[in-house]
């Protein structure tokens, strides 16, 4: 069975936790470590519950984002190169392509793509 779980990034560490099992969190320095942490506290639950004959809860969380929504903006430059901006509802430019396109298909799809990657997890230098 998979569970979900909800990482939380604090000052120095990182926090899990696991909705569908109560009580079942774990806490490390990296992201990677609070995963394998998680991992290792979710096996553990589990075989205290069937130790102590209780029923296993069947997963039935799910994770959904949600938020104030940007709008990609695309330009052309002055030498015909396309590029894009994201603007938040506040109207502020928070993001901007480096890359400038040929075309403005190229332009788009680059945006598709980055919208693909917007739950990828951000690492820390």
């Amino acid at each position: 069975m998979k569970y979900a779980v909800v990482i939380e990034e604090g000052e120095t560490s990182f926090g899990a936790h696991v909705p569908d099992l109560p009580g079942c969190v774990a806490v490390g320095e990296t992201r990677d470590e609070v995963l394998t942490l998680i991992e290792e506290a979710i096996e553990f639950h589990l075989a205290g519950l069937k130790e102590d004959g209780q029923p296993i809860p069947e997963p039935s969380s799910s994770i959904q984002y949600v938020g104030a929504h940007g709008t990609y903006n695309i330009l052309r430059d002055v030498s015909g190169h396309w590029g894009w901006n994201l603007v938040a509802a506040n109207g502020r430019i928070i993001a901007t392509s480096a890359e400038r396109y040929q075309t403005k298909a190229e332009c788009l799809e680059a945006i598709e793509l980055v919208k693909s990657l917007s739950i990828a997890p951000v690492k820390a230098a």
